[in-house]
């Protein structure tokens, strides 16, 4: 197994856009690299992160890849990290637990795993190896969150956003929101509601199907620009490849002066980075949000070596049972002929450390190699 990763520690918002791919075009892409010697595939794409989970030919994934994405892999080596074997389940395990989160023990993220592998699965893109290895992954998280304080306070990118448009401005404040029907559209909505009416007032545009929510009221989108010369905060959470808010067409539609908050949390920027420059204009977009995250982080540093131990246990299972399948499946008839020995491998797996379990595998492969039975007990 291998993982290919760009997240925003090793590149811009404007970088990982260009991995942004619709649902169809994400199943051409597993397609693409199951025919190119890559036969299993989960790819992850979020705000912060840009990531293919796969068995087979690395760089041959990475140049199927780019080429979906109009890169050059040359263009891309400096932004991009390659785990491989153990390093790259210890780095989904982190991903997926939010230790690798820009907000450490984020909650969405373990959503966005489990809807990216559900994805490859239910199409035939994972087999054995990838399945196991994500079902162990979202189990670990899930025994982080429940043990843990990691995930128990405000800590998404949604969460922050909504932290920071309550200090905006005093009093009430109308909040336009754009793509709420999104899953971190509706994130943002539920954080802004969870301060209750008397904080905010929410508009919500949306394309075709009213938005249904108690609290809040719904927006056509093709209206958004007179909605949001009403509101003091405009947020934008749309996949989108074109911005929903432009300068010009602010400008042009805009009758109200007064100071408004614009907060972009798309990976694929909505909204103009024009409208900053514009008179008590202030816009925040996900890159902003590293710096805010920073606070937050530190009050998470105390559970983070609860949380490391969990993820240390839950991988060393993991690995015993990767072992054991392997060798189960190279030696299943002499396995299957001697139930004795089989009983004790099963035992060992089990009080056994994954260092000291594939230590006793690697001497059982030797004695084979060298013509010898396995042990009769």
């Amino acid at each position: 197994m291998f993982a290919i990763s760009f997240s925003y520690k090793t590149s811009g918002a404007e970088d990982r856009q260009c991995f942004s791919f619709d649902s169809e075009t994400t199943e051409e892409l597993l397609t693409s690299l199951a025919l190119s010697s890559v036969p299993q595939a989960v790819y992850l794409f979020t705000c912060n992160r840009v990531e293919l989970y796969a068995t087979g030919d690395a760089c041959r994934a990475l140049d199927v890849l780019c080429g979906f994405a109009g890169k050059n892999a040359d263009e891309v080596k400096s932004k991009v990290l390659i785990f491989e074997g153990k390093s790259a389940v210890r780095h989904l395990f982190r991903v997926t637990g939010g230790f690798e989160s820009m907000v450490v023990g984020e909650d969405e993220i373990l959503g966005q795993v489990k809807k990216a592998y559900f994805f490859s699965k239910d199409r035939g893109f994972t087999d054995y190896e990838l399945n196991t290895v994500f079902q162990s992954a979202i189990k670990d998280a899930k025994r982080i969150k429940t043990e843990t304080l990691l995930s128990k306070s405000s800590v998404s990118v949604a969460s922050l956003a909504a932290s920071y448009c309550k200090s905006f401005l005093p009093g009430k404040k109308t909040v336009l929101v754009i793509g709420a029907s999104g899953d971190t559209g509706r994130t943002a909505v539920k954080n802004l509601l969870s301060y209750g009416t008397d904080e905010f007032e929410i508009y919500a545009a949306v394309r075709r199907n009213p938005f249904f929510e108690k609290g809040v009221l719904s927006a056509d989108y093709g209206r958004r620009y007179e909605y949001a010369d009403k509101a003091d905060i405009i947020i934008s959470a749309t996949k989108s490849p074109h911005f929903t808010v432009v300068r010009n067409e602010w400008q042009k539609k805009s009758r109200t002066e007064k100071p408004r908050l614009f907060v972009d949390l798309s990976a694929v920027h909505d909204i103009d980075p024009e409208i900053a420059l514009l008179p008590d204009t202030k816009l925040i977009t996900i890159d902003d949000f590293e710096k805010i995250a920073r606070s937050n982080n530190e009050q998470k540093k105390n559970e983070l070596p609860f949380a490391e131990r969990i993820l240390d246990s839950e991988l060393d299972s993991l690995y015993k049972e990767l072992s054991f399948h392997r060798f189960f499946s190279e030696h299943r008839e002499r396995l299957t002929n001697n139930p004795v020995f089989l009983g004790f491998l099963y035992k060992f797996r089990d009080t056994s450390t994954s260092d000291e379990f594939d230590s006793f595998l690697g001497v059982m492969e030797r004695a084979v190699k060298n013509g010898d039975t396995f042990p009769v007990f």
